[in-house]
């Protein structure tokens, strides 16, 4: 045992590290060449991945936005416009005694393209439905959904604050400027200026506009039961009769409450322009003609505002309340959470933690974070192509503060040694065979 020892301690221990034809299982430094090749391999990875997930994550939230909410009204205008040509298409090849295989074709196609046309103007009553099973996902809808009505009305009430804001200011321009006039003019404009202020508070005070908004919600409280029943609750009768392909059934359930809507507010203004037109002739007769032309530029901006106050009512707010009775909340949320699945699934396909946190900071997050604020601007009252536009910066916003928030981390935690960040690519690990001796 001791000679044992003894001739061991006489060998060489380090002989086998020595050879050259052995494989050793300390690798060599790496190149120049080979830091570089790993280096481009793993940016080009993660570009791969953040292209992905922010690929599907548009993807599957612009289909669900246009399949569960619609078109933006522009486009829309645009799309039944080319419905009702195919329609008319499709009329007139019916009546053909013969047709080519080709005209058969496009008769297919258009027929489906008509059925496609009415089915989407329904669908989200088929969705309020779904989330009416439950009552945790119809109290959740029913949240949701007032929620978005409170975003949308304070919207509608900042339009009128506005035009309030002028109105009074203008007012008091008024008032200032019958200093100017003689006696008699002083005293009817003085009348006028009072019957302005009357028919103003009369029809967009507060109050005024809230028992307008009442009654607009009582109008279309059945709007919903009417749709389903029209369609889905009455489905033979919906997918044999071809108008129900020819346009929104819940636009033409609602037209008669809009059209009711439109001709009171309309009343309203007809009453208060001529007051302020009956003013301005008062005033061109005493006032300088600068003095004038201030005057009148003023009273204009008055009813432009005015106009867009009443527009925000009976337009955007309308459509608004509107799309909000028939289920458009839950299907706008649910545009976003079908966003959300597919930046978890992308994030899902990173090599490591490191990758995936920065591939979500600089654009899973960013991604959702757009979408996010602009569909926060559509409930808003803003028209979707804005929207879209706010959406898109926003984004590329967040994108470039999640840049940072990445580096700080990067940098953070570079000074910590973390070994398993230390693993090399397969193709640069040393190898061994039967030669390698070890000790």
């Amino acid at each position: 045992m001791i000679n044992q020892l003894i001739n061991s301690a006489n060998k060489n221990v380090f002989a086998p590290l020595q050879g050259n034809s052995a494989h050793y299982a300390i690798s060599k430094p790496f190149t120049e060449e080979q830091k570089n090749e790993s280096k481009t391999r793993k940016d080009k990875h993660f570009r791969d991945l953040g292209f992905k997930v922010a690929t599907g994550a548009l993807l599957t939230g612009l289909i669900a936005f246009g399949l569960l909410n619609g078109l933006p009204k522009g486009m829309q205008s645009k799309l039944n416009g080319f419905f009702s040509s195919i329609r008319n298409k499709t009329a007139k090849m019916k009546e053909m005694k013969y047709l080519t295989h080709l005209q058969k074709a496009q008769l297919f196609v258009f027929e489906k393209i008509n059925f496609f046309s009415g089915v989407v103007s329904v669908k989200d009553v088929f969705l309020q439905k779904i989330w009416d099973k439950t009552s945790f996902t119809k109290k959740l809808s029913e949240d949701i959904t007032n929620l978005f009505e409170k975003i949308s009305l304070k919207k509608y009430d900042n339009a009128y604050a506005k035009s309030l804001v002028r109105f009074d200011k203008m007012h008091a321009d008024y008032a200032h400027l019958n200093n100017e006039l003689n006696p008699n003019d002083a005293k009817k404009a003085n009348g006028i200026i009072e019957r302005l202020k009357a028919n103003y508070d009369s029809a967009f005070s507060t109050y005024a506009r809230s028992n307008r908004y009442a009654k607009t919600q009582e109008d279309l409280s059945g709007l919903h039961h009417e749709v389903w029943n029209s369609t889905a609750g009455n489905a033979k009768s919906y997918l044999t009769d071809k108008k129900s392909y020819q346009g929104s059934i819940a636009e033409e359930k609602a037209a008669p409450a809009k059209i009711k809507l439109s001709k009171e507010v309309a009343s309203h203004r007809d009453k208060i322009v001529p007051n302020i037109e009956e003013l301005l002739t008062i005033y061109k007769k005493h006032l300088s003609e600068k003095e004038y032309l201030q005057i009148e530029k003023s009273s204009k901006k008055l009813i432009k505002s005015l106009d867009v106050a009443i527009d925000t009512e009976i337009d955007k707010l309308f459509d608004k309340i509107r799309d909000l009775k028939l289920g458009s909340a839950p299907a706008d949320i649910a545009s976003v959470l079908t966003s959300i699945a597919a930046v978890i699934y992308g994030l899902a396909q990173a090599e490591n933690s490191d990758e995936r946190a920065s591939v979500a900071l600089k654009t899973g997050i960013p991604i959702l974070g757009g979408m996010l604020i602009s569909l926060y601007c559509t409930v808003a009252l803003i028209s979707a192509g804005p929207s879209l536009i706010i959406g898109a910066v926003s984004g590329l916003a967040i994108s470039k503060f999640g840049e940072i928030l990445d580096k700080m981390r990067k940098d953070k935690s570079g000074n910590t040694l973390n070994i398993a960040k230390m693993a090399l690519p397969e193709d640069l690990l040393p190898t061994l065979n039967e030669k390698t001796k070890l000790i």
